[in-house]
């Protein structure tokens, strides 16, 4: 079930809500987190920056997708952020200014014509110096996959579902099961809910 409570809340999250939740998980896997973005005008021009467990520097930038694809259009509309993320060194004072790596990350799946356009750009990337394979994708499935493997240990923000869970936990046992709270995690955890009329 916690699988499933997970799933859902990463189907649901928006780039925002699941900033946070990265940052845990990709301590989780060594890195250390030397910033992570409050989307205020003063920015580093990058969503969140880590020193990798090997030293090396890293860039990300999150977008949401929650649900869905990245489309063709919705990379073309960031494609300058991208530009930013590889060709801007990383400017905060706990970091080296030594070549870093570059992700892109979405909670969603992406086209596979938003796969092939995004190996066209690291092809000219390394063309003009940059090195092979600058920008790595990361998607849904990854992002699940490290967000199951934190398990209770993750505390997603702006979960609906983690209220629900957490009332049944501490719901008294002689008491009358709350029926209706079940029901209603359930139906979403599931994927049960009637979408009515359009």
């Amino acid at each position: 079930m916690l699988e499933r409570l997970i799933e859902s809340w990463l189907d649901s999250a928006t780039e925002r809500s699941y900033q946070s939740p990265f940052c845990q998980m990709l301590a989780a896997e060594g890195h250390v987190v030397v910033h992570s973005t409050q989307h205020t005008p003063i920015e580093f021009g990058k969503d969140i920056i880590t020193i990798g467990p090997d030293g090396i520097p890293c860039a990300f930038q999150l977008k949401g997708h929650p649900g869905g694809r990245m489309t063709l259009t919705d990379f073309r509309a960031v494609r300058p952020q991208l530009t930013e993320l590889v060709e801007n060194p990383i400017a905060h004072p706990g970091v080296s200014r030594k070549r870093h790596r570059c992700y892109l990350v979405t909670n969603g799946q992406t086209d596979e014509v938003v796969q092939r356009d995004l190996m066209d750009i690291n092809q000219d990337l390394e063309r003009r110096g940059f090195g092979p394979h600058r920008i790595e994708l990361w998607e849904r499935g990854r992002l699940l996959e490290m967000a199951t493997r934190l398990g209770a240990s993750l505390w997603p923000s702006e979960v609906e579902d983690l209220n629900v869970f957490l009332e049944l936990i501490v719901h008294r046992g002689d008491d009358v099961l709350p029926l209706a709270k079940i029901h209603e995690l359930l139906q979403r955890l599931l994927r049960l809910a009637i979408v009515t009329g359009k």
